[in-house]
């Protein structure tokens, strides 16, 4: 069993900006994230509310109202017959993802790149130096998904954030999937995010805004293939 106390906080600290999970329910969501972010739950699994419960020495409120949130940001799905359970995609919904983050993407980066600053450039290079040091894939998954995450902040546009951050998440499950099928993915991402940060430092947003729409378009064309995959199988 796993006491879900700071020590347990601190573990959870790269899949998501720590300074706002202060509460246990934020606590647990981070847990919960972290854990599919990693592959422990794959899409389609079902998510029970008293075992996860008893894994992190809590009560079954703040897991119940975690999952709440974590539905409504688009991680879990709730039905009548088999509970909460993480998000399964449909092959039209992982197009039209794509299609939006094709368009969002590239905005975005040209955004960071004008108006990223120079400390938040620095933190950004050291994130990236950390995930190239990395020799394990579950910790990867993580402090990438936490490199976008606070690259998407230093675009300074809220409203696109926001809409990004849900076809980040929506998509978070899929990730472990798509980097075991193909390794090769985990070196050029990192390439790539070495040419973004390089791309910032030279204040050029067309460029940043290319390699940011072409990264995340090869992510979900692998994502297309599962999802197609296993919807062949069924």
């Amino acid at each position: 069993m796993q006491d879900l106390g700071r020590d347990t906080f601190s573990a959870l600290k790269p899949a998501q900006d720590v300074a706002a999970v202060d509460t246990l329910e934020e606590r647990v969501a981070s847990w919960l994230r972290t854990a599919i972010l990693s592959g422990r739950f794959a899409p389609g699994e079902r998510m029970v509310q008293a075992d996860i419960a008893e894994t992190l020495r809590v009560s079954i409120t703040p897991v119940r109202e975690a999952m709440r949130n974590l539905a409504a940001d688009g991680l879990l799905t709730l039905s009548r017959r088999r509970g909460m359970t993480v998000r399964v995609l449909t092959l039209e919904e992982v197009q039209e993802l794509r299609m939006l983050s094709t368009m969002l993407e590239s905005k975005c980066g040209a955004l960071i790149a004008e108006r990223i600053t120079e400390d938040e450039l620095r933190h950004a290079a050291w994130l990236e130096a950390t995930m190239a040091s990395l020799s394990s894939l579950p910790d990867y998954y993580a402090l990438n998904s936490q490199f976008h995450l606070f690259l998407y902040e230093t675009a300074r546009s809220p409203q696109l954030t926001s809409i990004l951050r849900r076809i980040h998440d929506a998509k978070l499950a899929y990730l472990p999937a798509t980097f075991m099928r193909a390794e090769v993915r985990h070196r050029d991402g990192l390439k790539e995010h070495r040419d973004f940060i390089a791309a910032c430092r030279a204040r050029d947003p067309e460029r940043a805004g290319r390699i940011m729409m072409q990264h995340f378009d090869v992510m979900f064309g692998h994502i297309e293939d599962i999802v197609a995959e296993h919807a062949q199988a069924q």
